[in-house]
């Protein structure tokens, strides 16, 4: 008789004991919920019909007009992520006032910039962060730009482009496929505690990457950046990490069709001169962002148009 009384307390301690020896739940990795399922949501499309192994040989074509021969058509060209040049450029004008912390200008003079998968034997060599590096808007604000490939047996992008004669302007580092360990991110950053800037596109974790590996890559930069504010350009997002933030959060997006277009090089038929970051059509802010106007500045135009349409 006792024992069937005590029978229910004993399951109920036992349950709760059980409780207490699971896991603790992942910390999330974005601040809201929301932007962590658009952005995992919108990777896994781009991953799906345009990241598989299988589906990579579809888009292994001439893009006309870039004059850069067999390129794969969703990775890189010169002028390709101009968009992102804009955004730069507004950020250290001082035009981009988030609701929380203000002017974001404060906290990134003298970024290090990481671009992953920079395409370094496409064209002249990594085409995009030539871009930035050539760009007088962008660069005087950067305490570095680093290039990076994979150098995988299947590969070997950097051995080949050691072995070449070609040499970028700015340092070029090897990752691996998986960039999921905070000793990764420390090889490529080494001792410098500037800001960080992170690039993501059409090259590497925003295509090819599986879901869980995603996971494992933004909570390992998380843990790695502790302390320090960090930009991620991850695919067509602009993603923001405060030094003291918890995890991420979506700025804004930028236009789809321009720097993300896998069908055709949309980005040769723009006039960069007249494209600035206040068109939601350019740039799409998230509420917590507010992207003031441009100055009228003919100057700067000219620099923007000389920048972009190479």
């Amino acid at each position: 008789m006792h024992s069937l009384i005590l029978l229910p307390f004993l399951l109920m301690a036992f349950g709760w004991a059980q409780g207490t020896n699971r896991s603790p739940a992942p910390h999330p990795l974005f601040l809201s919920p929301q932007d962590e399922r658009d952005l995992f949501t919108y990777q896994k499309k781009d991953h799906d019909w345009y990241g598989r192994a299988e589906e990579r040989p579809r888009f292994l074509t001439n893009a006309p007009g870039d004059k850069m021969g067999p390129t794969i058509l969703q990775r890189s060209g010169r002028g390709r992520l101009g968009d992102h040049n804009l955004f730069l450029d507004a950020l250290f004008r001082g035009r981009l006032i988030h609701r929380r912390d203000g002017n974001l200008s404060n906290y990134f003079e003298r970024s290090l910039f990481i671009d992953i998968g920079s395409a370094l034997l496409t064209g002249d060599g990594a085409p995009t962060c030539r871009d930035l590096w050539e760009d007088e808007r962008v660069r005087p604000h950067l305490a570095d730009l680093i290039a990076t490939d994979i150098n995988d047996p299947d590969s070997r992008y950097v051995d080949q482009y050691r072995a070449g004669t070609n040499r970028l302007p700015f340092p070029v580092k090897e990752i691996p496929l998986a960039l999921t360990e905070i000793g990764a991110w420390s090889n490529l950053v080494g001792d410098s505690d500037a800001p960080l800037m992170i690039r993501s596109a059409n090259s590497g974790p925003d295509l090819y990457y599986e879901s869980a590996v995603l996971s494992n890559h933004f909570r390992s930069l998380l843990r790695y950046a502790q302390r320090r504010p960090l930009l991620y350009f991850f695919s067509v997002f602009v993603v923001y990490k405060g030094a003291q933030d918890p995890g991420f959060q979506i700025l804004g997006v930028v236009d789809r069709q321009v720097g993300f277009n896998h069908r055709g090089p949309a980005w040769t038929n723009i006039d960069w001169s007249r494209r600035d970051l206040s068109d939601p059509k350019v740039f799409y802010p998230w509420a917590c962002l507010k992207v003031s106007p441009a100055a009228k500045n003919p100057a700067s135009a000219e620099v923007s148009a000389r920048a972009t349409n190479r």
